[in-house]
């Protein structure tokens, strides 16, 4: 955000403009992307989410389509907070509505549990297993179908979809953020950091 103002009786806001595409787009129209690209938007989405939740707010809708990527500089940002709400605020979704985008979800959320530090998670990693594999963790043709799997199943391990991905990346994406109950998950996004760039360590 940069400004805002009123022009002719009509209302505008002034934001960065970003040179690139989204990564549902890049993976679109790229294919697959190179490990070191992955580490490095895996290690700058975890430090924009870091500065959410340390402002205590909960994104809500983590997602390939929210993350914008400028090809040229390797820069991503995390973009659309439509959803994204502070713990007191005042909910305007009616009770029992889901908000968020379902193949991204965590289990407690379809249930409809408060968003949490450790929800926003869960949709990292939901998001980092669809990028590196090229395919989200679960697909279900029905909602019901979808949380049933978020609930009881365990995605397929990434080095059976990528075998030149270190095995230490399907320990913190699917073992540690995909994790089923939100305490078994990563205390917090700067844990996350810290795991990254000791993956990133490894892999010199």
């Amino acid at each position: 955000f940069i400004d805002r103002g009123v022009y002719n009786d009509c209302p505008y806001l002034v934001m960065e403009y970003v040179d690139g595409v989204d990564l549902e787009e890049y993976m679109i129209t790229r294919g697959k992307i190179s490990m070191k690209s992955f580490t490095h938007i895996a290690f700058d989405i975890a430090s924009a989410i870091a500065e959410l939740h340390r402002q205590k707010i909960f994104h809500r809708d983590i997602k390939l389509k929210n993350i914008l990527y400028e090809v040229k500089t390797g820069e991503v940002k995390l973009s659309d907070f439509g959803i994204a709400k502070l713990p007191d605020s005042l909910s305007i979704t009616q009770e029992g509505f889901i908000v968020g985008t379902p193949i991204y979800l965590a289990p407690e959320i379809f249930l409809g549990d408060p968003a949490t530090q450790q929800s926003d998670i869960y949709s990292y990693g939901a998001t980092l297993y669809h990028l590196i594999t090229g395919s989200p963790p679960f697909v279900a043709e029905s909602s019901i179908d979808l949380f049933k799997k978020h609930k009881l199943e365990k995605p397929e391990s990434i080095e059976s979809l990528r075998p030149d991905v270190p095995e230490g990346w399907n320990w913190l994406i699917v073992d540690k953020c995909l994790a089923k109950d939100p305490i078994d998950r990563p205390s917090s996004m700067n844990d996350i950091m810290m795991q990254i760039n000791r993956l990133k360590a490894q892999a010199m």
